[in-house]
């Protein structure tokens, strides 16, 4: 496949690099359906908290993200969905791997 330049998209040169949209990031801030990430670079993420069926599984989030935001942890961040990643940084679920 060619790429090919326009005016508005100039051409991929071999020195150009895409950003991987998997970036570390910290909680800096828990608040109700939203959590604040702080990257690398210092760049602010609001990230949407996920939808639980039941409380107890929204309560055990929330208490994890708040010893995350404790501890200081990096934690994968996809840019591009403002989402945790679920399965760490592969984000692929370790039951699909055989060891």
């Amino acid at each position: 496949m060619t790429i090919k330049a326009t005016d508005d998209h100039p051409a991929p040169s071999a020195t150009t690099t895409t950003p991987s949209a998997i970036v570390s990031a910290q909680v800096i801030a828990i608040n109700p359906g939203t959590l604040t990430l702080r990257t690398q670079d210092q760049k602010i993420i609001i990230a949407h908290q996920p939808q639980f069926k039941n409380r107890s599984d929204h309560k055990l989030y929330v208490k994890t993200m708040m010893d995350i935001c404790r501890s200081g942890l990096w934690i994968p961040v996809n840019m591009t969905t403002r989402q945790l990643l679920q399965y760490d940084w592969f984000d692929t679920p370790a039951t699909a791997y055989s060891f």
